[in-house]
């Protein structure tokens, strides 16, 4: 057993005051940085502690009362595999399939949302990442999660489906409901199969709330395979007046992720997929 600094990092504006405690490595303190969820600033950490783990990584999930005193919740372990990136293996809460998401605010082709002028900077799956993670902590759901959006150079399919291991679950929305039964259901066949249909349409959000069927459209850029489907707005730096693919989440055939082209600068939702059922480290 070896004693382990771990950063704590608030999930700020989360229902739940959640706290993500990541392993640095090493004995002691330190300080560090996260992310302010609210915006996207950096902002500093709100403390170091120290736990005793074994030769896994421990993940904890804490909460702060309303005298500011923090508890544990929660805890999980699991084995890291480095090379491809992701999570090998989770030993904590048996999980029965990944969760999935039309995030409750919508975004212009840059990711911004209304009012809100992030600037230049940035790849926009980078911004439609941290939408995604953001809503998810927010909403006090565990893991990290990803959007369903490509461009010529970043399949959705190779960072969503990158998990052989989580690719045999089925795909859940948050509330209930089960939209594929693996990877395969959700990803194959589309164009082999006319007849073939997800299991239930895509119409919740990160809390679990309804969406309405006329208000389901979110940014996609995809085919209904993982790949990249022309055309995919701009990059944020770019001012060139262009549209991008839109999926609906009211479909159930091929549609669901390739259903019309609009305009960049026009406001939809994104759509959210649990790639980890690991918090992320921070940043």
């Amino acid at each position: 057993m070896t004693s382990r600094s771990l950063t704590v990092v608030l999930s700020l504006g989360c229902g739940c005051n959640s706290l993500y405690l990541q392993d640095d490595g090493g004995a002691g303190t330190s300080t560090g940085a996260g992310i302010d969820l609210s915006t996207g600033a950096d902002a500093t950490t709100t403390g170091i502690t120290e736990v005793t783990t074994g030769d896994s990584t421990m993940w904890m999930v804490a909460s702060i009362s309303s005298t500011g005193e923090t508890s544990t919740s929660e805890t999980s372990t699991s084995t890291s595999d480095s090379s491809s990136g992701g999570t090998s293996e989770t030993t904590g809460d048996n999980k029965a399939g990944r969760l999935m998401f039309l995030t409750s605010g919508k975004f212009n082709g840059k990711m911004e949302g209304q009012n809100e002028n992030l600037g230049n900077e940035g790849l926009a799956i980078n911004r439609a990442n941290w939408r995604c993670q953001s809503l998810a902590m927010d909403a006090c759901l565990e893991g990290t999660f990803q959007a369903w959006l490509s461009t010529e150079v970043s399949h959705a399919a190779s960072r969503v489906g990158a998990n052989a291991e989580l690719n045999s679950l089925q795909f859940e929305l948050v509330g209930g409901g089960v939209v594929a039964a693996d990877w395969d259901g959700l990803t194959s066949g589309w164009f082999s199969e006319p007849e073939k249909k997800l299991l239930s349409a895509i119409l919740k959000d990160e809390t679990g709330a309804d969406v309405s069927e006329d208000d389901s459209t979110f940014w996609s850029w995809t085919k209904p395979d993982g790949s990249w489907h022309k055309p995919s707005c701009p990059e944020p730096e770019s001012n060139k007046k262009m549209a991008g693919g839109i999926g609906k989440g009211a479909l159930k055939d091929s549609k669901w992720s390739a259903f019309q082209p609009a305009d960049c600068h026009t406001f939809h939702r994104l759509l959210c997929i649990q790639t980890s059922f690991q918090n992320p480290p921070a940043p």
